[in-house]
């Protein structure tokens, strides 16, 4: 069997809802494809020669032409022969655009089932520039996610891919990681994470380096994936070969990767954008190394790390200029971030819109001096919030707030009312979390009737409020929690 058939084959595996153009009476199938796969089954069932040849005229009919209502032709639909000889190059254009769409079906198989439409359809498919973006995370656990079943997609498919995940492939080895770098070599961005059986990946030096040498790689995402043997030592290797055209980096939740590895970051990436070390072994950290460095960093996410920063001082601190996102968040650790280093981090970051500082209780006032005015998502959960911060923060970014956490603050009774109060004047708030706090029903009434544009409420674990209301409400069951609530 060749090549083609067997990467063809492997994306229909477990698919039952092949396409409806297969019981087309024009229908032929392409020759890349393994006719077996796709044989009709014969249905049994006694029809009149009258039946018979009154669908048979029926399908020669409609096969031609679209009729309206009235039985005349209209010619204001597309024919099945339109379709079949759009031009190469449009048609190659909207396959790559269904693969980026939305949808509940793995887009990969999407689009191979439009390869059953015709035979014109069918060599677009087949067609290397078609494939820009392959998705291939949908096969993760499975028995099919293995190194022989990547390597032939490579061989067949992937000569001009840009993008591939291949996240959850557990069994994958170097092997399979070195072909996709033989095959691919205008690859971009590749996504390998959850890639290990366990506590060990099979995944080696070797292959990361051969994809460092071989791919002009720009965003990698190896996320909850130890390689063997020595990890710290292999992406110091990876980095010092790529580091130049990376631009996204996703190391989270690996234990293994220790601070030196900030260290090369610094050194060999001056081109990056997004900075994921969240859940890593990583606690010495120089901001100011980092922002001497990587001026064009937008996406920084220090989350649920055990940090020493080194001594930092937010006047002399150069900042972030281009920063949009930042989480500094701590769940298992201590709060190790202070007024100082927030607005040492944040400094002229003008376009922030998501911050994230759950579990720091040495925030104060203070450190909400932020220079940013576009403030959409605000994670405060587990801070010392007050009335007087509460009010700085509505005052500053009423406005542009869109997305609000503030679960498990304890502040006093009376705070709680003029928090609830600075909370109202929010007129864009489309998600709020209550979660664990001393909110009254009167509260929530208050909330339900001023924030018009709620789509989202989480008030699970909140002890004062009634029995019945205790939990997420989402959508339409807002409705209902504000007629429950009326009727208190």
């Amino acid at each position: 069997m060749s090549t083609k058939i067997k990467a063809y084959k492997l994306l229909y595996i477990n698919d039952r809802e092949l396409s409806s153009d297969t019981d087309d009476t024009d229908y032929e199938i392409g020759k890349c494809y393994d006719e077996r796969v796709f044989k009709k089954s014969k249905l049994k069932r006694k029809t009149t020669k009258h039946h018979k040849s009154t669908t048979l005229a029926v399908r020669k009919k409609s096969s031609r032409h679209n009729y309206d209502k009235k039985g005349n032709i209209d010619n204001n639909y597309p024919t099945v022969d339109t379709w079949s000889v759009l031009p190469t190059e449009i048609l190659s254009y909207v396959f790559q655009l269904l693969i980026l769409l939305p949808s509940d079906v793995p887009n990969v198989r999407l689009v191979i089932r439009c390869a059953l439409v015709c035979k014109h359809w069918c060599e677009v498919v087949k067609q290397p520039f078609t494939w820009k973006t392959a998705d291939l995370s949908f096969m993760g656990g499975s028995k099919e996610a293995t190194d022989s079943n990547i390597i032939n997609l490579v061989k067949a498919q992937f000569s001009e891919l840009k993008e591939l995940n291949l996240s959850g492939w557990i069994d994958i080895t170097d092997k399979g990681l070195i072909a996709v770098s033989k095959y691919c070599k205008k690859l971009q961005s590749l996504n390998i994470s959850f890639c290990q059986r366990k506590e060990i990946s099979k995944v080696s030096e070797n292959s990361l380096l051969a994809l460092a040498e071989k791919c002009s790689l720009k965003k990698i995402n190896f996320s909850n994936l130890r390689v063997a043997k020595n990890y710290s030592k292999a992406m110091k290797n990876f980095l010092e070969l790529s580091g130049i055209n990376l631009t996204h980096i996703n190391l989270s939740q690996n234990i293994a990767l220790g601070s030196s590895l900030l260290t090369s970051v610094c050194r060999c990436c001056t081109s990056l954008k997004s900075l994921d070390l969240s859940n890593t072994s990583v606690r010495c950290v120089s901001f100011s190394n980092l922002q001497d460095s990587c001026q064009l960093l937008e996406e920084l996410y220090l989350s649920n790390l055990n940090l020493e920063p080194k001594p930092f001082k937010h006047q002399d601190a150069q900042g972030f200029p281009a920063l949009k996102a930042c989480s500094l968040a701590v769940q298992s650790f201590p709060g190790w971030l202070t007024d100082n280093l927030l607005l040492g981090i944040t400094k002229n970051a003008e376009n922030l819109t998501h911050l994230d500082i759950r579990g720091n209780s040495q925030v104060t006032r203070k450190g909400f001096f932020l220079c940013t005015t576009k403030l959409e998502k605000l994670f405060i959960s587990g801070c010392e919030v007050s009335s007087d911060i509460s009010e700085l923060i509505f005052q500053r970014w009423s406005h542009s707030l869109l997305y609000l956490d503030l679960s498990k603050i304890k502040p006093s009774q009376e705070s709680m009312t003029d928090i609830v109060n600075c909370v109202l004047k929010c007129s864009k708030l489309t998600h709020l979390d209550l979660t664990g706090t001393s909110v009254f029903d009167v509260h929530i009434q208050h909330v339900l009737k001023s924030l018009p544009n709620l789509c989202v409420l989480d008030l699970t674990s909140c002890r004062s409020l009634s029995r019945g209301i205790k939990r997420l409400h989402s959508n339409e069951q807002l409705g209902i929690l504000s007629e429950k609530i009326k009727n208190l």
